[in-house]
C-alpha cells in the first residue's frame, strides 16, 4: 500500500512539474520585402511556415512557482511566400499590356534565443521570446527566370498562449539577405555581386507543446 501512494506521488508531481518543452508551430507568414536602395515594397499574397525545436529551461524549480526562463532552440525553421507585381509585357499592336509577374522567396534555417514562460494556473501558459534566426534563402523571379541565393539574417521577436498541448501564438520576423547576383562587366566577364534585401512581417500561428 505504502508503495502504491508512493508512485501514486511521483506520477503526481511528474504531472505538476512537466514543462512540455517540444514545440511543433504552423504558421501563417505574410511579409514586405525590398531590395536596399529602391524605396519600393513587395507585399506577399501568402505565405506560410514550420517551425520545430525545444526549450531548454535555466533553473529546475519555476521563479515564485510561475516563472521559468530559458534558452529555445528551434532546429528546423522553413519559411516561404508567395509574392507578384505588375509590369510592361508585351504590345498587342495598341499598346503596352501589363504582364503579371510572381515572386517566390523562402528560407531554411535555425532559430536560438531566450524566452519567459509564465504559468499562473495548471497546464495554462504565456510565453514571451526573441530568436536569432540565420538561414539560407532563396529567391525566384518568374521574369528573370533565374534562382539567387545567399545567407539571411533573421531576428524573431514573440508571444504565445498554451493550454496544455495546443498553443496559439504571433510573432515579428525581420532581417537582411544578402543575395549573389551575376552581371556583366565592360569586359563582357560575369561578376558576382552581393545585394541585399530585406524582409519584414507577422507570423500567426497554431502550435503544438510536447
Amino acid at each position: 500500500m505504502t508503495l502504491l501512494l508512493i508512485v501514486a506521488g511521483g506520477n503526481a508531481m511528474g504531472q505538476e512539474t512537466r514543462t512540455r518543452g517540444t514545440y511543433l508551430n504552423l504558421n501563417y507568414v505574410s511579409s514586405t520585402m525590398k531590395f536596399e536602395g529602391n524605396s519600393s515594397k513587395l507585399k506577399s499574397d501568402y505565405g506560410a511556415a514550420l517551425t520545430i525545436g525545444h526549450t531548454f529551461n535555466l533553473h529546475k524549480k519555476p521563479i515564485l512557482g510561475l516563472i521559468r526562463i530559458g534558452i529555445d532552440c528551434t532546429y528546423f525553421d522553413l519559411n516561404f511566400a508567395k509574392s507578384s507585381y505588375d509590369t510592361e509585357g508585351y504590345s498587342d499592336g495598341s499598346g503596352w499590356e501589363a504582364e503579371n509577374v510572381n515572386v517566390y522567396k523562402a528560407e531554411v534555417g535555425m532559430q536560438v534565443g531566450p524566452s519567459i514562460k509564465i504559468t499562473p494556473v495548471k497546464g495554462l501558459s504565456a510565453s514571451v521570446y526573441y530568436r536569432y534566426a540565420p538561414s539560407y534563402s532563396g529567391y525566384y523571379d518568374d521574369e528573370v527566370e533565374e534562382f539567387k541565393g545567399g545567407y539571411g539574417s533573421y531576428s524573431v521577436l514573440g508571444l504565445s498562449v498554451a493550454y496544455k498541448v495546443i498553443a496559439i501564438g504571433v510573432e515579428n520576423r525581420w532581417g537582411t539577405t544578402k543575395l549573389n547576383i551575376d552581371s556583366e562587366d565592360s569586359d563582357g566577364k560575369t561578376v558576382t555581386n552581393k545585394m541585399k534585401l530585406k524582409t519584414s512581417g507577422p507570423r500567426l500561428y497554431v502550435g503544438f507543446r510536447f
